[in-house]
């Protein structure tokens, strides 16, 4: 709350980065949780979440916030995108804003990320050129797909009728113009940057992140198989030769970390999980085919990847979640595998427990 106010006196992009990447670490500090537990805490945190809705507002409408004229990097938009997400978070799971509160905090929000993607699309900071900005690229299409997803009152343009009852996405009416995009173009250059960048910008965890990413928007039908004006389109091949491409790079035979250095034979159950979310859906969309011995590869690498995932002891800390997840991807895959290919599925649910 401090670093909010420290803004609010003096608002600057870099004091908007600073208090949205505290914005994100405050809420997903697993002692904030504790105290959305506690009914005593309500008056506290009912003032952090007005402090929030006022500092988005001030960051929407100061000059000196996210101007035309200043030279931003992807990875500061990410801090700001990873700031959104996390107050979407906190009230998805905790309702922390009243209704009414959404008269001020939605306008805000899209005024704010209006401000976003024109400095994005002025800047070209969705041309791929080079390793370091996969994790950024995926912090904002992360958040554009959650935000248009998520529904808020809508209180119409004048914001000053009644609480409505009508819902409408939070993320919503971002036109194209013939000077700045609209959000679905900020999202296909996401989605084009991710599929165009070299094997090299990714290792495991961030590939995991990806597939679970696409997965999560082409079964909700946010990311069209075919091209679509009215949302963004990925290619089924040119996905599955990328994924081919992960394979080949060894990406899906021995965990990778860049920054880190894990021990032998290490792999991390949040980076499977999220593969498997990912994998099994593009099997099920046709996107990747079982009858296909190199899309069969990746699966299989999958299934020993779970079977290695569930030695760790860290695994117990999201336990139910990866059981199922696992399970369901070597469900379908022991289902559409011959009986001389099935033993590594078998063998990797047989870890499950």
């Amino acid at each position: 709350m401090t670093i909010i106010d420290e803004f609010d006196l003096n608002p600057s992009t870099d004091k908007l980065t600073a208090a949205s990447q505290s914005i994100k670490d405050c809420i997903e500090n697993i002692d904030f949780k504790k105290l959305n537990q506690h009914p005593e805490c309500e008056s506290e945190l009912t003032q952090f979440a007005k402090k929030i809705i006022n500092f988005w507002n001030v960051a929407a409408n100061s000059i000196d916030v996210l101007s035309e004229d200043e030279t931003i990097t992807l990875f500061a938009a990410a801090r700001v995108c990873y700031g959104l997400e996390a107050c979407i978070n906190w009230d998805q799971g905790s309702k922390a804003f009243a209704d009414d509160d959404w008269r001020v905090l939605r306008p805000a929000i899209c005024k704010l990320m209006r401000k976003l993607i024109n400095i994005i699309h002025k800047n070209d900071l969705l041309t791929v050129d080079g390793p370091k900005k996969v994790g950024d690229v995926m912090a904002l299409l992360g958040w554009i797909s959650k935000g248009i997803k998520y529904k808020v009152p809508d209180f119409g343009k004048d914001g000053v009728a009644e609480v409505s009852s009508k819902q409408i996405g939070l993320l919503s009416g971002f036109k194209r113009t013939a000077y700045t995009p609209s959000l679905i173009d900020i999202a296909q250059n996401a989605i084009n940057y991710l599929l165009n960048s070299p094997i090299k910008a990714f290792d495991t965890r961030r590939l995991g992140k990806m597939v679970m990413q696409f997965g999560r928007m082409i079964g909700a039908g946010d990311l069209d198989i075919q091209e679509a004006e009215n949302k963004p389109w990925i290619k089924p091949t040119a996905l599955a030769n990328k994924l081919v491409s992960f394979s080949r790079a060894n990406l899906l035979t021995e965990y990778k970390q860049t920054g880190k250095k894990p021990s032998p034979g290490y792999v991390n159950p949040v980076a499977v999980t999220n593969l498997c979310e990912g994998l099994f859906t593009f099997f099920r969309e046709g996107i990747l085919d079982w009858s296909n011995q190199d899309h069969r590869l990746i699966a299989k690498n999958a299934a020993k990847f779970i079977q290695k995932a569930a030695q760790e002891p860290e695994v117990n800390n999201y336990l139910e979640h990866f059981r199922q997840v696992c399970t369901r991807f070597l469900t379908e895959a022991i289902k559409n595998t011959s009986k001389e290919s099935v033993d590594p599925f078998q063998t990797a649910m047989a870890a499950l427990g």
